[in-house]
């Protein structure tokens, strides 16, 4: 049975998301509504997709040396695909008073296996994104 190992929780302002959302398309935007006006909620979310797991492994890898830099990415990636981010960014524009902010919940998961002689942990990682 797996146990947490540690959790990591990392904010990222609408400014950081405007960025990568620029990085992705090559164009710039003033504003994340400005950005999602001009490319649609569906290139914005893919461009959050392409440019999050990097940052949340980089994050994630300077806090903890547990998981190696390979399938720490591979894992956010992984765990990246099932999240609606198309809706996350509606929740940040339509309700801006509510919500500020792009919250990241990366948790380090270990899972003891045993073995014929001996036993030994494997680590992975999972995340979560909401607003906030």
């Amino acid at each position: 049975m797996a146990q947490v190992h540690s959790q990591h929780t990392q904010y990222l302002s609408k400014d950081e998301l405007v960025q990568m959302i620029d990085q992705y398309t090559g164009k710039s935007s003033s504003s994340l509504a400005y950005a999602i006006a001009s490319f649609g909620y569906s290139l914005c979310g893919a461009a959050l997709k392409a440019k999050l797991p990097p940052v949340v492994a980089g994050f994630i890898g300077a806090v903890t040396t547990v998981v190696a830099g390979a399938a720490l990415l591979r894992d956010v990636t992984n765990n990246t695909e099932r999240q609606n981010f198309v809706g996350l960014l509606k929740n940040l524009v339509d309700n801006p008073r509510q919500f500020t902010k792009f919250k990241v919940v990366s948790t380090i998961w270990m899972e003891w296996h045993e073995g014929p002689t001996t036993g030994y942990y494997n680590y992975y990682t999972t995340i979560s994104y909401d607003v906030a």
